[in-house]
């Protein structure tokens, strides 16, 4: 009798182990599941801050394209009117000093260069 009852006993531990290592095999996948979900939400806020980022950094780069392009724009005029002025300045430079039309005591580059900044 006590036999028996110590191979029910020891059939119960053996059930009873296995319960419990299935047990906490289940909490255990259970926590490495929750564990891997939370790193996971965690990695989707991360993206969506990052492609958030990236918007905005491709908005101010289209901005500052459009900014350069209006800047070298306005730096082409201004080399335009200095290459228009040096030619003017060196047409001047390479006048006859003698016309007839001009006054003795003026100086020809002068009034050549009065006449190129008044329009005259």
């Amino acid at each position: 009798m006590f036999s028996a009852i110590k191979a029910y006993v020891a059939q119960f531990k053996l059930y009873f182990i296995a319960a419990a290592a299935v047990a906490l095999f289940l909490a255990g996948g259970t926590l490495a599941w929750k564990y891997q979900g939370t790193r996971l939400d965690k990695c989707q806020v991360e993206l969506t801050v990052c492609h958030d980022v990236g918007k905005r950094n491709e908005a101010t780069i289209e901005k500052m394209s459009a900014d350069r392009a209006r800047a070298e724009s306005i730096c082409q005029k201004q080399l335009g009117v200095k290459e228009d002025t040096a030619r003017k300045v060196r047409d001047i430079d390479e006048e006859p000093k003698g016309d007839a039309h001009e006054n003795a005591d003026t100086d020809h580059i002068i009034s050549a260069l009065d006449r190129l900044f008044t329009g005259n």
